[in-house]
């Protein structure tokens, strides 16, 4: 889904709106394939494989991915980081899909508040930096830099 945002067609987002990005995102789904990673932050530490994983500071990810307004503080010093790990059977599959439809990442998905995340693996993944492709990449490293732009208005 990485490519979501910047392969979906202008004059397709001009008619849909955020559904075109659904719309787009469907069309993915056979290619959808998980990644092995190592993912640090700042008090722990993910392994595993993953189908999708976002680290953000916006209520919206593509028009794809919505976390509840109230969960998301733009000037805490924290990003939101999702992380979908792939589901080994079908009572996890069913978790995931019920927390993603919810918005109830108590189970299922991997949700955090983090100022820092290192995602290692050994092979390079896809990624998009605020919905522009970014070449793929075997270490990433995120950090929530707060208060550090001063802006005059």
């Amino acid at each position: 889904f990485t490519d979501v945002s910047y392969a979906t067609p202008q004059d397709m987002k001009k008619v849909f709106g955020k559904i075109a990005y659904l719309l787009e995102g469907v069309k993915d789904i056979s290619s959808l394939r998980p990644y092995p990673a190592t993912v640090i932050t700042e008090d722990e530490v993910f392994e595993g494989r993953f189908l999708f994983g976002a680290i953000t500071n916006a209520t919206s990810v593509g028009g794809l991915m919505r976390l509840k307004e109230d969960t998301v503080i733009l000037d805490d010093g924290k990003f939101e980081m999702l992380l979908i790990p792939t589901p080994t059977n079908p009572l996890e599959l069913q978790a995931l899909i019920r927390s993603l439809l919810l918005q109830d990442y108590s189970s299922g998905v991997i949700f955090r508040h983090v100022s820092k995340v290192t995602v290692k693996s050994p092979e390079a993944f896809p990624w998009t930096l605020d919905g522009e492709y970014g070449s793929g990449a075997e270490e990433v490293e995120i950090c929530n830099l707060r208060q550090k732009l001063h802006m005059l208005l």
